[in-house]
């Protein structure tokens, strides 16, 4: 069964990121959007919804055409191994291999010797 369990706050983000839909792509339903983004979000791949507002078009589109070909519409989670790059699920899969690359560029390397 999916469930729809959004905050008024992501609830109006959500309005806006089909407001955005529906000035580029037109000729999708805008309840179905609507519909598909919140079951995403509230069943197994919470959203970066403002990230997604706020994405470039290539990346914009690749999540909202991704959520809307890979969807379950029966349990509201995705299918098929994607995973919207706005998801928060991983919230950022490189901050810790950064952080790393910073800790490694601090420690001095020795001086070689001739």
């Amino acid at each position: 069964m999916v469930e729809f369990k959004t905050t008024k706050a992501e609830s109006r983000l959500v309005s806006k990121i089909v407001k955005r839909i529906r000035l580029t792509h037109g000729s999708l339903d805008p309840l179905s959007m609507m519909m598909d983004i919140e079951a995403v979000h509230s069943n197994g791949c919470p959203l970066d919804l403002q990230g997604l507002l706020d994405a470039d078009d290539f990346n914009f589109d690749h999540d909202i055409f991704g959520i809307i070909n890979h969807i379950d519409r029966s349990t509201g989670k995705l299918d098929g191994h994607f995973v919207p790059r706005y998801s928060r699920q991983f919230d950022d899969p490189y901050r810790e291999r950064d952080d790393e690359i910073a800790e490694i560029k601090e420690v001095e390397t020795p001086a070689v010797q001739s």
